[in-house]
């Protein structure tokens, strides 16, 4: 069963994963995101590089001393 490109690219832009690039607020915008380990906060770090190549961004972060 074949499925139309559109209809895929339709459904990935509605995709809204929680606590992922999650936007709480625009103005300030705010951002949070899961990143459990380096790799994810790498790819977060690069992925708002990408979205927002003109902004300085802040970084918190937080650990749960597991």
């Amino acid at each position: 069963m074949p499925i139309e490109e559109d209809k895929i690219r339709r459904g990935i832009a509605r995709i809204n994963w929680a606590g992922r690039m999650q936007v709480l607020s625009q103005k300030p915008l705010i951002i949070v995101d899961g990143a459990h380990n380096v790799h994810g906060v790498k790819a977060l770090i690069r992925t708002l590089d990408k979205v927002f190549p003109d902004r300085q961004t802040q970084l918190y972060s937080l650990h749960s001393g597991r």
